[in-house]
């Protein structure tokens, strides 16, 4: 053995029956470093490991016996009544993998004797589930991932019960825009629009095979009107009948459906002046497939609370009133506006004041954040969220630029909202509107909403 560092030669002794036999057997290291020998045996790979036997003699042991026939016979597609003694060539032992080929001898056939075995066959229903979630990590896309998952049972429980798997593939392979739901007067459903990217093959087939139509909701004839979008997240919609009460969490893809019964008219109890009726979000569990829960946000003439309504109890639970910050004035307006989800919380922006108000959905928990005064009654151009990094941020519309506004602490030492990028988009829009830089008077920018780190702007002319 020659080390290839020192260059310092050295002998290994072999077992008794090796001798003379040098194109039967192999040596190397395994992953951890072990020195290994690797014998061919007929149809078999011996593995030996030098190691000390019961006097402390350290000598070669055999470790393992992998069988490869089933293996070779069914990549040469033959069978041993076909052919007659396979070579054998071993090439090389790296990194703890076998590198060898084969080569069978044909010989003449013989008449069987006994009607022969097929040869075991390895299929993919044969992995284990660490293998086959390392198979499903390389798809392309959650369609793909949604069409293989679709295939068998085996291979759907594989991918419900590992909550890591799904953690990791949703870092390597960001959900994909199918497209959009519209909430279209005078139909008692929401309308939908794809994404068309003829050469996604495995979105084209998502979209075909969704309920994009809703048809599984149930059908009112004179409910009008109808079924209205509350809110959309992870590829599930929530959707409201004000004429029935009811509340559907539906996934188009899935099709899985789950209805639900409004609020209780104790979300009103103690109530001060005006009520507002709530807002309705819908918060996904990243570690639990399928299990969810609606979050309602309502407000009187000067507080808010939260209701949460969890299908494992199927009860909505009312949470305390809590006071806004600051004092709101009394009038017959709402202060408070309808809101947007973000990372995991919940924003409303109030009417007349530059201040936003945050649940926390974990731990159900109101705060106040302050604005700079140019938001001041201008809740159309921005959006609040988070970074990737966790840090709160701002989004907002001025003119063609979409700027970005962090949370610093300024040179003065006061904490404050501070510009931190921009990024004009005045050529997108220009040419998505066809328009020319004469039209700036007519178009209006607004700031949608902030979600997995993604701005969604809208402009009408």
């Amino acid at each position: 053995m020659l080390d290839a560092k020192t260059l310092q030669f050295s002998f290994i002794d072999l077992p008794e029956h090796l001798k003379g036999q040098g194109h039967l057997y192999m040596t190397g290291e395994t992953k951890n470093g072990k020195v290994c020998m690797v014998y061919v045996f007929r149809f078999t790979l011996d593995i030996w490991f030098g190691r000390a036997d019961a006097d402390g003699v350290e000598k070669w042991i055999l470790h393992n016996v992998i069988p490869l026939e089933g293996e070779i016979l069914g990549a040469t597609e033959t069978s041993p009544d076909d052919y007659g003694a396979h070579k054998i060539n071993l090439w090389a032992v790296l990194d703890g993998t076998v590198y060898f080929s084969t080569k069978p001898t044909r010989r003449r056939r013989l008449l069987p004797t006994a009607k022969p075995q097929a040869p075991t066959v390895t299929t993919i229903h044969a992995l284990d589930d660490d293998l086959l979630l390392d198979i499903f990590l390389r798809l392309p896309s959650l369609p793909s991932l949604v069409r293989a998952a679709l295939a068998c049972r085996a291979f759907l429980a594989a991918i419900r019960s590992s909550s890591a798997f799904r953690r990791r593939f949703r870092a390597l392979h960001p959900p994909p825009l199918i497209g959009f739901f519209f909430d279209t007067k005078g139909c008692s459903i929401p309308s939908f629009s794809p994404v068309r990217r003829r050469s996604d093959t495995d979105l084209a087939a998502a979209v075909r095979g969704a309920d994009v139509f809703l048809t599984h909701l149930p059908y009112h004839e004179d409910a009008y009107p109808g079924w209205t979008i509350a809110d959309c997240h992870g590829g599930h919609l929530l959707l409201h009948n004000r004429n029935t009460a009811q509340i559907a969490a539906y996934n188009p893809l899935t099709r899985a459906l789950h209805l639900l019964p409004t609020p209780p008219a104790e979300i009103s109890k103690d109530r001060r002046g005006r009520f507002k009726r709530p807002d309705f979000f819908l918060l996904l569990s990243d570690e639990t497939p399928g299990s969810f829960r609606v979050i309602s946000l309502c407000h009187d003439k000067s507080r808010v609370r939260a209701v949460v309504y969890s299908p494992g109890t199927r009860q909505w639970q009312i949470h305390p009133w809590l006071g806004a910050a600051p004092a709101q004035p009394s009038g017959k307006t709402h202060w408070l506006l309808p809101g947007w989800q973000a990372n995991g919380k919940l924003y409303g922006a109030l009417r007349k004041e530059a201040y936003m108000v945050m649940l926390d959905t974990t731990t159900l928990h109101f705060s106040f954040i302050d604005l700079p005064l140019y938001f001041k009654g201008q809740c159309h151009i921005y959006a609040a969220g988070e970074t990737k990094d966790g840090r709160p941020c701002i989004v907002s519309a001025l003119g063609f630029m979409l700027l970005i506004w962090l949370r610093r602490v300024d040179s003065d030492g006061v904490e404050k909202w501070i510009i931190d990028d921009g990024f004009p988009l005045e050529a997108e829009i220009l040419q998505a509107t066809e328009g020319t830089r004469d039209d700036d008077d007519e178009l209006k920018i607004m700031v949608g909403s902030y979600r997995r780190h993604c701005v969604f702007v809208a402009f009408h002319m």
